[in-house]
């Protein structure tokens, strides 16, 4: 879970019901998160505004999108993404089989 701590800037989100793909040059802007040691989750918007200040758990679990065990990162005990690290890319898959995949890039 230390990997997933510090800022993180959102490059693409995709997928849902209508399976939309959306990224900073469709939307023309881009957003950041932090993921603080202490369980905050900052999300500033394209200002850098504080728009949201969540808890946030990691866990490990056994994901409904593959059946495999996973970390995941919890938001205030409600939303559950599994989520993994790959060089400075976070990748978080929304636990839902409907849901949307996010990836950011480590600031």
């Amino acid at each position: 879970s230390s990997d997933l701590t510090g800022n993180w800037e959102w490059v693409k989100s995709s997928g849902g019901i209508a399976g939309v793909v959306q990224t900073p040059k469709t939307l023309g802007y881009t957003y950041h998160v932090t993921y603080t040691k202490d369980g905050r989750y900052l999300q500033y918007d394209k200002d850098g505004k504080l728009a949201y200040d969540e808890s946030y758990v990691v866990s490990q679990a056994t994901s409904i999108l593959d059946n495999k065990e996973r970390n995941m990162v919890t938001l205030d005990a409600s939303t559950m993404f599994s989520f993994e690290i790959r060089n400075d890319s976070l990748f978080l898959y929304q636990e839902a089989y409907d849901g949307i995949n996010v990836t950011f890039v480590k600031k």
